[in-house]
């Protein structure tokens, strides 16, 4: 769990941003907002965009590092899905832990050193 502290501890920042607490009006400005939180989600590393973000938002509202349900909002929704978006367009899909391992397993661009990483050995 000390990777999912660090985690928490780097984009913290990015999901607290008091103008994003609502959606926007419009599905048009939604969108914007979500391509905005993607183009952010993009420049991470390796280090930080191959990790379960759902696991770690939820890991984070039940360790009290998000106050539960005042927290949930459309910035934890919207960097949510920018990070989802980044994770398809370099993994080719959503980074999820499973019992068995992480997926997406991606051979192009592996990540040798993460500790979930199933390979065929």
């Amino acid at each position: 769990m000390d990777r999912m502290k660090n985690l928490a501890r780097s984009l913290r920042g990015l999901v607290e941003k008091d103008e994003y607490q609502n959606p926007p009006d419009n599905t048009t400005d939604m969108l914007k907002e979500i391509i905005e939180a993607y183009k952010e989600a993009r420049q991470l590393t390796d280090e930080y965009l191959y990790e379960d973000h759902l696991k770690w938002l939820k890991w984070s509202f039940e360790e009290g590092h998000f106050e539960f349900p005042d927290d949930y909002d459309f910035s934890s929704s919207r960097w949510a899905l920018g990070l989802m978006i980044a994770q398809t367009e370099r993994y080719g899909g959503i980074v999820m832990d499973t019992k068995k391992g992480t997926l997406p397993v991606n051979l192009e661009q592996p990540i040798d050193d993460h500790p979930d990483r199933i390979t065929e050995e």
